[in-house]
């Protein structure tokens, strides 16, 4: 053979992309993460309207009105100062690598598919101890192997409940970091209200 035929680099081609799809298709995806989650709207958000309403007869002598329209304003601003907090983003990213851990550990119950592809000149001096001549030619060949795991004790099995413990645990953390960051978004925008507020009656005073 003076080298591989245009067939068989299709063939080769054809099959480097079924192992790529079939990878694709078969792991499973990564649930998205939610702009924020529900138990941080549900608690958080309501124990700062809460206190806001507290402080509503302060406001009221200085005629100012919180209208449903001024709380979703400051719903969307503890949210994005929450979101774009280090501890978060950081929570976020934990949670992220161990969606992939959990994907990586399902990966040893699908079928590994490898190909391997050779193509060139092989050139072999004669050996006088082996009692082989010289060869001098053209050498083409692929190699295609599928694989499937069928029992390893447990032990994938074992990995993927592994990572979906940590996994879990990296959810709640998230919750956690999360809720607490709204909160103190939400307790330096009250002290803020109550700055103000000294600095109004600073200047009744003088």
């Amino acid at each position: 053979m003076k080298g591989i035929s245009g067939f068989q680099r299709l063939l080769a081609l054809a099959c480097l992309l079924l192992q790529l799809n079939t990878v694709q298709a078969q792991a499973p995806a990564n649930p998205p993460l939610m702009p924020l989650t529900d138990e941080v709207n549900s608690l958080v958000m309501n124990l700062g309207e809460a206190q806001i309403m507290f402080m509503q007869p302060l406001m009221n002598k200085l005629q100012r009105q919180w209208s449903e329209a001024d709380l979703e304003v400051f719903r969307q601003r503890v949210s994005a100062a929450t979101l774009k907090h280090p501890d978060v983003l950081a929570a976020r990213s934990a949670r992220s690598a161990s969606n992939f851990s959990i994907r990586e550990a399902q990966a040893g119950l699908l079928p590994q598919i490898g190909s391997q592809l050779n193509n060139g000149r092989v050139v072999s001096d004669p050996s006088a101890i082996l009692s082989t001549p010289a060869r001098n030619y053209n050498n083409a060949s692929f190699n295609f192997t599928v694989r499937q795991l069928i029992y390893d004790f447990g032990a994938t099995s074992g990995q993927i409940d592994a990572n979906t413990a940590r996994d879990e645990q990296t959810l709640f953390r998230q919750f956690s970091t999360e809720s607490d960051t709204a909160l103190r978004a939400i307790q330096a925008y009250h002290e803020l209200i109550r700055a103000q507020r000294q600095v109004e009656l600073a200047k009744k005073n003088q």
